[in-house]
């Protein structure tokens, strides 16, 4: 997945479940979507997070932390169908779905990101998964995506200086002028 639709992803996850039938200060609303939907889709992005990781011990921690908020979060999934569940007033149909995002369509503004590599990846996904961590309800899974987020940081810092001060730097050299030729 490229790495600026993740960060997109996120960002589209900052909006709080209860919003979305309608913002605090008025407006258009749509369907509600319960903490149970929104913790499975946080669990979502992790897991799409973890295999893109340099480091894979940190990307099979990721893993496993998606897997059990996925566990946790279906059995809220099916506690949502019961009687008096959250997706009031029913979707019409047809559905009119979400409109399309500018951001989804418009030519990608951060193409850099996809040329970045190795540790300097690795940060950029850490502060995704710090975001993910300031946006899940569970304060244990919070605590523990933290971690690991820092981690991460902490692990690409050393390789991030090490590469900046080992790699070494060349004064650029003029070209030599050629000689002029005298004409016949």
């Amino acid at each position: 997945m490229k790495l600026s639709l993740v960060l997109a992803k996120v960002n589209s996850l900052r909006l709080h479940p209860e919003w979305v039938d309608g913002p605090p200060l008025g407006g258009p609303g749509g369907p509600i979507f319960s903490k149970a939907v929104y913790e499975y889709a946080l669990s979502g992005l992790l897991r799409d997070i973890s295999p893109q990781l340099k480091n894979k011990s940190f990307g099979e921690k990721l893993k496993g932390v998606a897997k059990r908020m996925a566990e946790g979060s279906a059995k809220g999934l099916v506690a949502g169908w019961e009687p008096g569940d959250d997706i009031c007033p029913p979707w019409p149909w047809p559905w009119p779905g979400p409109r399309p995002s500018w951001e989804l369509i418009a030519p990608d503004p951060v193409p850099w990101l996809e040329n970045l590599r190795g540790a300097m990846r690795d940060v950029v996904l850490a502060q995704a998964v710090r975001e993910i961590a300031s946006l899940t309800f569970d304060k244990e899974f919070s605590a523990e995506i933290k971690g690991i987020g820092e981690a991460i940081v902490r692990d690409a810092q050393a390789k991030i200086f090490d590469d900046y001060c080992g790699t070494p730097v060349k004064p650029r050299v003029p070209k030599p002028k050629k000689a002029a030729k005298a004409r016949k």
